[in-house]
């Protein structure tokens, strides 16, 4: 996990901002606010090479922040995994994607407090 620690640091460092919105406007990945369903706060999709951070548009300003930094976090860790694919086509446990994105949330949302 320190890792991962290491890495929000270079990642603030380089784009000089604590806003996951800022960083994603300066990396060109699309974030869109949509109606969703009450228990899915985000996700992000790649489709071709445009990347998306979709977001709940009915949860707080805050809690978006966090959906933010999470979903930059599986594009930071995992960019090039299909999670979907490779649960439904093995028995792999992808939770560990959920667990290193959240944590990467985590140390993004404490380093700009």
């Amino acid at each position: 996990m320190k890792n991962i620690e290491n890495l929000v640091c270079r990642i603030i460092k380089k784009y000089k901002t604590y806003s996951a919105f800022e960083i994603c406007s300066k990396m060109a990945i699309r974030v869109m606010l949509m109606d969703l369903p009450d228990d899915v706060k985000g996700f992000y999709v790649k489709f071709l090479k445009n990347r998306v951070i979709i977001i709940n548009n009915s949860i707080p300003l805050k809690d978006m922040e966090c959906v933010c930094a999470h979903e930059l976090g599986h594009i930071f860790l995992h960019e090039n995994v299909n999670s979907i694919k490779i649960e439904n086509e093995s028995k792999f446990d992808v939770s560990i994607f959920e667990k290193e994105a959240e944590y990467f949330s985590r140390c993004f949302l404490k380093a700009s407090n």
